[in-house]
């Protein structure tokens, strides 16, 4: 239907709220990192005062987890990871890892590019790293994005004001980068942020667009509730196609309301 998406834009005036509800100490103490230890955070204040702002932001473990169970090796989870950062580190971006301590076993040749290519944060092994994750990208700037399949819903609940959750989906719809594939070869797949809200939407015009879900469509592993590439265009201004199908009802002598508008059912791939 050639209609546009409603943008995901995130003005720096919103995001400069959202940024600090999510960084309020009240909010770190009370909720998102009771499982880590004080030291472990203030460890974690200073790593990000020395080394930020990053271009990207990688969930270590989250990356070396995407591949099939009965593939799982410390060499492979190794792999998996180097190749994701090789693909940012020829991109000359600047590169945080977060992950977590027991990956210093991980082989060495592999682990010596990460950390010649990127900034290494491990945390204890109890802890969670997702807060992490978008404490160090928050605090980064607007522009930094991070790689996750983690569709962070808790996160989100943790914001009491309906506009800074607001604001966190579009923030990251627009910065969270998601694996696809990585093959034999360390080739990397990812599927990009989107430019445009992932919700149903209505128009200045009243059509309605309404993104729904086609299970082959799907990359290995990526969670269903943030992936929408078709649309359905809910209309009230007839088609081409539409028109067409009038004439032969007219063919046929049936009766054709020209007062009432035609909901007319398109799909939008890709819009």
């Amino acid at each position: 239907c050639h209609a546009k998406l409603d943008q995901a834009l995130v003005s720096p005036e919103d995001y400069n709220q959202l940024k600090e509800a999510f960084l309020n100490p009240v909010l770190i103490g009370k909720d998102i990192f009771q499982k880590t230890k004080p030291e472990e955070f203030n460890e974690f204040l200073t790593f990000l005062e020395k080394t930020a702002p990053y271009d990207i932001v990688l969930d270590g473990l989250n990356i070396a987890l995407k591949v099939p169970k009965s593939r799982r090796s410390p060499s492979t989870f190794a792999f998996q990871l180097k190749s994701v950062v090789k693909h940012f580190a020829c991109q000359k971006a600047k590169i945080l890892i977060l992950g977590r301590k027991h990956m210093k076993r991980w082989p060495s040749e592999d682990m010596s590019y990460i950390y010649n290519n990127a900034h290494v944060f491990l945390t204890e092994d109890i802890s969670q790293d997702d807060p992490f994750l978008l404490y160090a990208t928050l605090y980064s700037g607007l522009g930094t994005c991070f790689v996750s399949q983690d569709l962070m819903r808790g996160h989100k609940f943790l914001l009491a004001d309906p506009k800074l959750q607001a604001t966190f989906i579009k923030w990251q719809a627009k910065h969270q980068f998601c694996i696809s594939y990585i093959d034999m070869y360390g080739n990397v797949g990812l599927k990009e942020p989107v430019s445009f809200m992932q919700s149903i939407q209505c128009n200045a015009r009243g059509d309605w667009h309404i993104p729904y879900m086609v299970k082959e469509d799907l990359p290995h592993n990526v969670r269903v509730d943030n992936y929408h590439r078709h649309w359905l265009c809910l209309s009230s201004q007839p088609s081409q196609q539409a028109s067409d199908s009038s004439g032969s009802y007219n063919k046929r002598k049936q009766p054709v309301s020209h007062n009432r508008p035609k909901v007319v059912l398109k799909n939008l791939f890709d819009s």
